[in-house]
């Protein structure tokens, strides 16, 4: 077979049943977007996929007790990434919103998906909505935050 590195979580568990193998504990395999909160805020796939070139593989591992043997380069990895995010991927978006009017249909669940697709967290709706023109997709993104928080206290 072929050797790939791979960069994985160190708390990830191969097991071997009847001659198969299996991964668990797959749910940090996208590395944190905050050092706050490594174990919830991660980077998008999307995101990680697009700017593949410029951005070299970040350490999942990074700002968790798992990655205390993390490198001060895997951490500047980690920031420089957060910054091609917020200050290139979002105005990116912002900018075809105003100027392409992505949200042709006027539908919020239409929101979640375009910010998915471009690579962006939910959890930048209040950035983007502060700094969309259009009066109506700003509409759109406050439905949106509103339903959203609405969903989460009243279940």
């Amino acid at each position: 077979g072929t050797i790939v590195d791979m960069h994985i979580t160190s708390d990830i568990e191969i097991h071997e049943n009847e001659g198969k193998f299996y991964a668990v504990d797959l749910s940090r395999l996208l590395p944190p977007a905050s050092s706050c909160d490594p174990f919830v805020k991660t980077f998008r796939y999307e995101f990680l996929k697009q700017n593949k070139g410029n951005i070299p593989l970040l350490n999942p591992d990074s700002f968790t007790g798992f990655g205390r043997m993390s490198k001060k380069s895997d951490h500047d990895d980690i920031h420089r990434a957060l910054h091609i995010l917020e200050n290139e991927q979002i105005p990116l978006f912002i900018r075809d919103i105003d100027i392409k009017d992505l949200i042709l249909d006027r539908d919020a669940k239409n929101i979640s998906y375009l910010m998915h697709v471009y690579g962006i967290n939910l959890r930048y709706l209040g950035t983007i909505r502060k700094y969309v023109m259009a009066v109506e997709c700003k509409s759109l993104f406050l439905l949106e935050m509103t339903g959203r928080y609405i969903g989460y206290y009243i279940p």
